[in-house]
């Protein structure tokens, strides 16, 4: 659902554990597509969407990426800016009490 640019997303994937788990339902906001301040966003890497976060590396000619799981069993890696689409930052996650 989405509404003013917000949208609920479901998790898949354990990348970003512990901080967001498979079926975790995040808020994410589709207006905020730059990685300043770097944080948490989906991404469009050239294989799929995934949540990751993301830091623009300073002083990067030209301006590249770095996007970096917290579960430590997967890498971090570099994209040039333009090729990696931001859709949308994690603005919140859903809680089920």
């Amino acid at each position: 659902s989405a509404t003013n640019g917000l949208a609920l997303v479901r998790v898949e994937g354990t990348s970003m554990e512990p901080d967001y788990r498979p079926g975790d339902r995040v808020l994410v906001d589709t207006t905020r597509t730059l990685p300043t301040p770097a944080g948490a966003f989906i991404i469009w890497d050239g294989l799929g969407l995934a949540i990751k976060n993301v830091e623009l590396i300073p002083r990067s000619d030209p301006p590249r990426i770095r996007l970096m799981s917290t579960n430590p069993e997967f890498g971090t890696y570099e994209l040039p800016l333009e090729e990696g689409v931001i859709v949308a930052r994690v603005v919140g996650k859903w809680q089920w009490r």
